[in-house]
């Protein structure tokens, strides 16, 4: 308690509290952070909420102050469920949407509350963040690969849809109508950069952190070397911006100098995708873009990490590459493989592992759409 407490002088010291009345709104988009990538992609009415999460800003209006007591003392709320529950009660939405997935809160709350509640998976799904979801009230989700796992780990929902990458959709509908886009790489390398490896560690030494070090570094090794004689145009895919972009651009300038380009984060949603689009073959180490390709029709090769005990590729080893236990002749050889394959005798082989891993579904935006103007 006394923990808590001083986290609360602390944020009130730093003028994080709101006293004020927030409104009514029809549409709450939850979490501001990840919502502002679905208010770029989505037809959102002007006076949609987005409603902060992280504690940049702690909702403080009497109203919730009072329910969020007596949630948390009366009722035995976990706090944080007690406290969202109290600022939507608030704002009387009648449809929340979320890209926090994974975020068990979400379905906790959507318990307590009375509204539509839609969860839009947001990125590539490990065993750990199944394992924070007890409860799914409706969820547009990747691919069947998805819905399987909430099956596996026996999350309750109100309903769950195949529905493909609302990313994915985006690009479609920006790309006008066409995923044919003209080559600038034979190879692209997404970046899986995190803050600290360019002193040789990760800045938090968490285990995951510490394996993706390593593999990014034994991938970047491996991958130089094989274009090092073949004359072959290869693009890295930079995530950072400011000084962290920078520091990511030292990373790979020093491993790689000046034999690849890099590529600057874009500040368009779509980006990122048509830079995989006008690739060859894609690279993707921890990063969702790569399952999210092959739904384009595209190639890509994956690195599975240690922790993802539940590699939605199994079966595929030759269009996977394990860090830990693969040797460069292996990685030269699958890498050569796929480099040959033209991308139909790709998606024949990979077969039904690409509707299950992130279905081609290109109509999601047009479906939230019309979900969200029900409540405008």
């Amino acid at each position: 308690m006394l923990r808590i407490v001083n986290k609360l002088v602390k944020l009130l010291a730093e003028g994080r509290f709101d006293f004020g009345h927030p409104g009514k709104h029809n549409i709450v988009v939850y979490d501001s952070l990840t919502g502002g990538l679905l208010t770029k992609m989505l037809d959102f009415p002007k006076r949609t909420f987005q409603m902060n999460v992280r504690q940049e800003i702690i909702y403080a209006h009497p109203y919730i102050l009072a329910k969020f007591l007596l949630k948390a003392i009366v009722f035995r709320k976990q706090l944080r469920v007690a406290y969202e529950a109290s600022v939507l009660e608030l704002l009387c939405p009648k449809l929340v949407l979320t890209f926090l997935d994974n975020d068990g809160t979400f379905g906790e709350v959507a318990k307590q509350v009375d509204a539509r509640f839609i969860a839009i998976q947001n990125g590539f799904r490990t065993s750990q963040c199944f394992s924070r979801i007890n409860f799914a009230p409706e969820a547009f989700l990747f691919g069947q690969r998805c819905i399987d796992n909430y099956a596996k780990f026996e999350i309750e929902s109100n309903s769950l849809i195949r529905a493909g990458s609302i990313k994915v959709s985006h690009c479609y509908k920006i790309n006008g109508n066409s995923f044919k886009r003209s080559k600038s790489f034979d190879v692209l390398l997404v970046s899986s950069y995190q803050l600290g490896m360019e002193n040789g560690a990760s800045e938090d030494q968490e285990p995951i952190r510490l394996n993706l070090n390593k593999g990014t570094a034994l991938i970047s090794d491996y991958l130089l070397r094989f274009i090092s004689s073949r004359g072959l145009r290869v693009g890295i895919l930079l995530w950072g911006s400011g000084a962290d972009g920078a520091r990511e651009l030292k990373y790979f300038s020093r491993i790689f100098r000046d034999k690849v380009e890099y590529i600057e984060k874009s500040q368009a949603i779509e980006g990122s995708y048509l830079r995989v689009l006008e690739s060859e073959l894609t690279l993707s180490y921890g990063s969702t873009l790569g399952y999210e390709a092959i739904s384009m029709g595209k190639k890509a090769m994956f690195f599975p990490r240690p922790e993802e005990d539940v590699y939605c590729l199994e079966g595929a080893d030759h269009f996977a590459f394990k860090t830990e236990t693969g040797s460069y002749e292996e990685f030269e050889s699958n890498l050569e493989r796929l480099l040959k394959l033209s991308s139909e005798e790709y998606q024949n082989e990979l077969g039904w592992l690409c509707e299950y891993v992130v279905a081609k579904r290109v109509d999601l935006v047009d479906r939230v759409n019309e979900i969200i103007s029900k409540y405008s």
